[in-house]
């Protein structure tokens, strides 16, 4: 096919305006101009009659960019002027009121993506509160809508959505002429557009305000009476063309959009995306990895794949990205270690960069909720917190306090920041009970016990109100039995304590740390400490604490039986064996969390030497003799001189 210049094309188009239609109700389609019969028609695309062209795709990836630069009305080639363009966008960018809007509109000079944009702004100034009964009364408006009907929007997709976007939010119904018009020429891109669009069209149709364009889970079920619908005939399309996903951006439009694809379809492209993953930048694989969190998927061989190479990278990913990512990290529940400690070293030199309290407190809560204890990070958290302490909310002040508890932080800073939480959240107390329950213990975890707290939630209002919400406050029980257990290490404390009756039944609900842990423990004790005479077995104990098991040991640590009276002419040795499974160790570097810490205080208090056996250490998968061993050795290091000191 023969191309033909630009000076034929514009002695075609000089004839037509003169001898045919007004040119401005001709379309044309194609990078370029034919020599081949052609067939031109009113509000159509302009066609070659060969049938090699029609084959073809309209447009190719390359000619179509996010800002729709391309248009396919010939007025606005002819008239193209990309720096009237540019001051047209600046023009609609500044107006602050619908008025305005409407009269940028007017005025021969003005292209349909101006015009889209325009019907888009004013949308938003609707969802934002402006009326939009003077717009729809409008002969501005209606003339907007009779030129977007007028337009072919191939070569634009995002221009049709921006238009049918703006239409939805003024308000404009769904069997308007402009409506369906959009509706209609949506049904015919998505089938021939480049992918990347299909999936960008899903999101925008699929979050549009109102139900005019919505699809129930209902609808959905009943395919039949949808198939027509553009939401469903753009699904239909990605669902057929999935391997034209190729590139890094594509992956990223698609998997937003994941939750409406059917199973094979998501199985197939987590497959391809891990096949060409070696091809994604850095700041694609962080998106893809957002993507994911915000909908809780958690296909696992392409997370590792994504971990895999986004730790290999070596481009540098700002603070907010990095941030964002930590936050999709917790979401999944996959704190890859090798992943997680690049992230926390590449972020730790810029956190003092970060001016946003919202990142701060977003980054303290992953990092507490993975239980990912990094030492320059907190470090740096650290500084950062006590530098703003004069801009920090309620919120910030919790998320430190918390993070620091479950993390088992401690510092030269520790305690004046307890002081001011304290003060702050006592004046801002959450609505939520388990938010105020977890914000209290967390100070008892950091050493830092408070009578007048405490009895907030040790009153029996408080305490019924945490019963009355069932299996979900099972976690919040044992907090309650922490902290009443505390009590009696607080110099004249003359709050409220649980009843006798409520602490034995909400211990007979305390859980194991780790059952398979603790039945291997118990099964090697019996190997040198025969049961029941020199050891007991596990016990729910009243202070909150899942004990392992017990044992009585002489001053010389030798074994005696547990049934012993103490008396003048000898010592004894209460142990209290308690095993640390994985939910109670911190990751990172390993250790025990501030719950942990809390716990074992509590037992001193109680009069046990507590013998800590965390699952780093021991291995129920060693032979015996090992684990025998081991055992002995841990009983022999026992500090005589060990008292119950404060967390």
């Amino acid at each position: 096919m023969k191309r033909v210049n630009h000076q034929t094309f514009t002695f075609i188009t000089s004839f037509l305006k003169h001898r045919g239609p007004s040119l401005s109700t001709w379309r044309y389609i194609g990078n370029s101009y034919t020599s081949s019969p052609i067939i031109l028609t009113r509000n159509c695309r302009l066609f070659s009659s060969s049938p090699a062209y029609l084959s073809k795709p309209f447009v190719t990836k390359e000619e179509i960019t996010d800002d729709f630069s391309d248009v396919t009305a010939v007025e606005d080639v002819e008239s193209s002027d990309n720096s009237r363009n540019k001051d047209g966008k600046s023009r609609i960018a500044k107006a602050t009121d619908t008025k305005a809007l409407l009269e940028l509109s007017i005025g021969p000079n003005v292209s349909v993506p101006e015009l889209c944009l325009i019907v888009f702004k004013l949308g938003e100034m609707v969802r934002k509160g402006s009326s939009s009964e003077n717009i729809l009364e409008d002969a501005r408006f209606n003339r907007i809508c009779s030129r977007i009907q007028k337009t072919n929007f191939t070569n634009g997709p995002y221009f049709l959505l921006q238009a049918m976007h703006g239409l939805v939010s003024v308000g404009v119904p769904s069997d308007n002429t402009a409506m369906s018009y959009l509706q209609n020429e949506l049904k015919w891109v998505v089938r021939r557009c480049p992918i990347r669009f299909v999936a960008r069209a899903i999101n925008i149709l699929s979050n549009l305000p109102g139900d005019t364009l919505k699809i129930t889970q209902v609808d959905r079920a009943n395919k039949q009476l949808i198939s027509s619908h553009p939401l469903s005939v753009a699904i239909s399309s990605l669902e057929r063309r999935w391997l034209e996903v190729t590139t890094g951006s594509e992956f990223i439009s698609t998997f937003q959009i994941m939750s409406f694809l059917n199973d094979d379809v998501r199985s197939n492209l987590e497959d391809r995306a891990g096949e060409v993953m070696q091809n994604f930048t850095a700041m694609e694989m962080v998106k893809i990895f957002i993507s994911l969190g915000n909908q809780k998927r958690r296909p696992t061989p392409l997370l590792r794949a994504l971990a895999f190479h986004l730790s290999k990278s070596e481009d540098v990913i700002e603070p907010k990205d990095s941030i964002e990512l930590m936050y999709a990290l917790n979401e999944l529940s996959f704190a890859d270690p090798v992943l997680v400690n690049k992230i926390c070293n590449d972020l730790s030199p810029a956190v003092c960069t970060i001016t946003s309290n919202t990142l701060i407190s977003s980054l303290l809560t992953s990092l507490g909720q993975m239980r990912y204890k990094h030492k320059d990070i907190s470090t740096a958290l650290e500084d950062w917190v006590m530098k703003n302490m004069a801009t920090l909310r309620p919120s910030d002040y919790a998320a430190w306090l918390m993070t620091s508890a479950v993390l088992n932080i401690r510092s030269e800073h520790t305690e004046a920041f307890c002081t001011q939480a304290k003060k702050v959240l006592y004046e801002n107390r959450p609505k939520n009970p388990v938010m105020w329950l977890s914000i209290v213990h967390s100070l008892a975890s950091l050493k830092h016990l408070d009578s007048s707290l405490i009895s907030t939630v040790l009153a029996p209002d408080f305490t019924a109100l945490i019963n009355g919400l069932g299996v979900r406050a099972s976690g919040a029980k044992l907090k309650l039995l922490n902290l009443n257990a505390a009590t009696k290490s607080i110099e004249n404390y003359q709050g409220p304590r649980l009843p006798e009756d409520v602490v034995k039944e909400w211990s007979s609900t305390i859980p194991s740390s780790d059952e398979k842990l603790s039945k291997s423990l118990f099964e090697t004790l019996q190997n040198f400490l025969p049961p029941p005479k020199y050891l007991k077995g596990s016990e729910k104990h009243h202070t909150g604490v899942y004990v392992d098991a017990f044992c009585k040991l002489s001053d010389k640590l030798d074994p005696i039986p547990v049934d012993t009276v103490p008396d003048d002419s000898r010592k004894i040795i209460n142990v209290a064996i308690v095993v640390h499974g994985y939910l109670t160790q911190t990751s990172g570097i390993k250790g025990p969390t501030g719950l942990s810490t809390l716990q074992e205080w509590l037992l001193q208090n109680e009069g046990y030497h507590v013998l800590t056996v965390p699952f780093t250490e021991f291995h129920p998968e060693e032979k015996v003799l090992r684990r025998v061993q081991y055992l002995e050795q841990k009983m022999r290091s026992i500090n005589l001189q060990s008292g119950a000191e404060s967390p």
